[in-house]
């Protein structure tokens, strides 16, 4: 039985959804006052998960289309969707370096500027995830 790899590349944004989905709830909690403060190691688990995932979503995405590399390269989307991949791997960092935070403080403690770059790498994750997802479905 072979394996596509168009279905790995789902089944890797499936199960990395689920993740983002979890980290989401949290940081929800957290925001709202749920939860003081986040556990470290949820944090960190979920936050590799989530990069695992998008590495394997961007190794399978880069060997769908080796062989119409050529066709895939001219198409203004390819770029767009490369750009909000690109948004993503950096925001990766930027929330890695942010994870204390929410595992330190309460939100409510937070200052402006924190609170402000906390919201910033949120916007950016689910516009591009969403902006990726809707490229590659629609466009690509």
């Amino acid at each position: 039985m072979e394996i596509e790899l168009e279905n790995v590349h789902l089944i890797a944004l499936a199960i990395t959804a689920i993740f983002i989905i979890m980290a989401d709830h949290d940081g929800l909690a957290y925001i709202r006052g749920k939860k003081q403060v986040l556990s470290l190691t949820r944090v960190k688990r979920l936050h590799y998960a989530v990069m695992t995932g998008l590495i394997v979503m961007i190794g399978s995405g880069a060997l769908m289309f080796a062989d119409v590399w050529g066709e895939v390269i001219e198409e203004p989307a390819f770029y767009l969707k490369m750009i909000m991949v690109g948004a993503l791997i950096a925001n990766s960092f930027v929330i890695g370096n942010l994870m204390h935070l929410a595992t330190q403080k309460p939100f409510s403690t937070l200052s402006s500027s924190e609170k402000t770059k906390l919201f910033i790498s949120g916007a950016v994750s689910g516009l591009c995830w969403v902006g990726a997802g809707i490229i590659g479905y629609f466009f690509l």
